[in-house]
């Protein structure tokens, strides 16, 4: 009986099946990991700062934009929750702010209480704001065995924010190591910048500034109505703390 020969082939068409490294992977596909890229209209109720009231208005807004914004929202208040349900914590967080800067597409949030560890990490051996803000599949929320009431769970989080924006940037305070550490990512998380880390003895806070993708989102820039779901998380993240 004679044996049949496979040959492996080198020629003939382009391979169809690709291989995506994960930060490009998120990307190409936003729609798998923020929501869609396409404009959507719906019926929100927004703050009237005329008239100190909520309203019913028609907002015009892209979800996957917003999202990006939402997830550093989760985080501060996320935190904001864990600092209250640890009975220990002494320096609990009181203050979450959110700014935009209309004319550079700028957003930031900010927030107070205990601080993130400026020290490399035992395993990764990396610094532990960069595995939190600029790695994929992170978290401190793996362990199924706690009861949370906390919203990130899977690992993207912020890095969703840093893949889908033109920069952002990390600063933050350890106040048991009075440190003080920022560092710069650019082009959707292409480029890492070394962070710099330098002394600091006040009080401790944790700010994250981006600059949204607008071209990714087939936008010139912020918009009003973006501007106005920004004021509406603002007040939403009051009333639930």
């Amino acid at each position: 009986m004679s044996k049949s020969k496979v040959v492996a082939s080198t020629s003939g068409p382009k391979d169809e099946v690709v291989k995506l490294d994960h930060r490009t992977h998120v990307y190409l596909l936003p729609d798998t990991y923020v929501g869609s890229t396409e404009i959507c209209i719906e019926d929100l109720y927004l703050l009237c700062y005329i008239s100190n009231i909520f309203k019913k208005c028609s907002v015009e807004f892209i979800p996957g934009e917003y999202k990006i914004f939402d997830e550093i929202c989760v985080n501060a208040l996320d935190h904001y929750i864990r600092t209250h349900e640890d009975v220990n914590c002494k320096n609990k967080v009181k203050n979450i702010k959110m700014s935009v800067n209309k004319e550079r597409g700028e957003i930031e949030v900010r927030n107070d209480g205990e601080s993130i560890k400026i020290e490399i990490h035992s395993k990764e051996k990396v610094w532990i704001p960069e595995l939190i803000f600029g790695h994929l599949l992170t978290s401190t929320n793996y362990n199924t065995q706690q009861i949370k009431h906390v919203g990130g769970k899977n690992g993207y989080g912020a890095k969703l924010t840093n893949i889908f924006s033109t920069y952002f940037e990390i600063e933050t305070i350890d106040r048991n190591r009075k440190l003080k550490y920022k560092q710069v990512y650019r082009d959707n998380m292409s480029i890492k910048e070394e962070p710099l880390i330098n002394n600091y003895k006040e009080a401790p806070y944790t700010r994250i500034t981006f600059i949204p993708d607008y071209a990714k989102f087939k936008l010139e820039g912020m918009s009003e109505d973006l501007e106005l779901l920004i004021k509406k998380r603002a007040v939403d993240m009051f009333a639930c703390s």
